[in-house]
């Protein structure tokens, strides 16, 4: 896998596309809804955990233990927060298998993300591929440190694009994998994938965006 820096991308700076419909359920971690704040256990429904580490759906404005808050989604009621640091395995995540691509079709993948208490080297690995092993896109992101952030969390867009070489469905997993000796925690929400024509593809300018090419 390759390190990039996390690209960030001003919403005003984005141009309102006509694109596809959006490709990822439940992209904004909102189902099953929890009436209350807390931390609740697993990904989302459409998503499914892998690895060992914590994965959770965070509602509302959450403390950590030293009583600091961690700030509220902008999203809704909801994120998803990956956490590895609790359990053996060094790796936290979920993903979901997407069905409906189309070989040569560009597509834009967009997302929050936001190290929610500032872990020492927070990263967000981005990988899409297929069931029999074959990685498409295998990029990791240094997550800019932050929390915690106290009222409002602080997300970090990211934008890239991908043309798919395949016909069919492609998983998207999303990889807490910091290093440091403390990764800390992360969180994501408003998840998108869209199918966009080769001209809004170049509307996206390139310090806004990441091109994914097949996996070296």
């Amino acid at each position: 896998m390759k390190l990039l820096p996390l690209l960030l991308a001003a919403a005003a700076a984005v141009p309102a596309w006509a694109a596809g419909p959006e490709m990822i359920v439940n992209g904004s971690f909102e189902s099953p809804a929890y009436g209350a704040t807390g931390v609740y256990p697993g990904g989302g429904d459409g998503w499914t955990q892998s690895f060992l580490g914590h994965v959770s759906l965070i509602n509302g404005n959450i403390k950590d233990g030293g009583g600091h808050r961690y700030g509220k989604t902008e999203f809704g009621e909801q994120y998803l927060g990956l956490d590895p640091r609790f359990q053996f395995n060094p790796y936290s995540a979920d993903s979901q298998t997407i069905p409906g691509f189309v070989a040569g079709h560009q597509y834009k993948l967009s997302l929050g993300v936001a190290d929610s208490d500032g872990g020492l080297a927070p990263q967000l690995e981005v990988e899409l591929s297929d069931d029999m092993g074959h990685d498409y896109f295998d990029r990791v992101f240094d997550v800019p440190v932050g929390g915690p952030y106290g009222t409002k969390i602080q997300f970090t867009r990211l934008h890239a694009l991908f043309r798919s070489p395949v016909t069919g469905p492609i998983t998207l997993s999303l990889r807490n994998v910091g290093s440091g000796g403390d990764p800390g925690s992360i969180s994501i929400d408003r998840v998108s994938l869209v199918d966009v024509s080769d001209e809004e593809a170049q509307a996206l300018e390139p310090s806004h965006s990441s091109s994914f090419q097949p996996a070296r």
